[in-house]
């Protein structure tokens, strides 16, 4: 069940849309249970970047990096770059 609000101090955060679409399509149709294996990215997937210092950016899955990290394609500067970044702040986009 809920547990609480997506918060900053007192006040309420919106949630974007893409991340909830994301949160609706690995939960379970019948008990809403949340399943994240069903979000496993494949080579070639479109991406945002969630928090840090990329958050909100687009990009393309390229690999894993381990169990913890996930090499993306990026767009910076009208340059096609590499980033590995945590595999908590990447969502495959609906």
């Amino acid at each position: 069940g809920v547990t609480g609000l997506v918060q900053s101090g007192n006040a309420l955060v919106p949630v974007p849309e893409s991340f909830m679409s994301i949160l609706l399509q690995t939960a379970d149709a019948e008990t809403g249970v949340h399943m994240p294996d069903r979000n496993l990215l494949q080579e070639g997937d479109k991406v945002v970047l969630t928090d840090g210092p990329l958050a909100n950016l687009h990009g393309i899955f390229k690999a894993a990096d381990g169990d913890a990290r996930a090499i993306i394609m990026l767009q910076l500067l009208g340059t096609e770059t590499e980033v590995t970044v945590p595999v908590q702040q990447v969502w495959r986009q609906a």
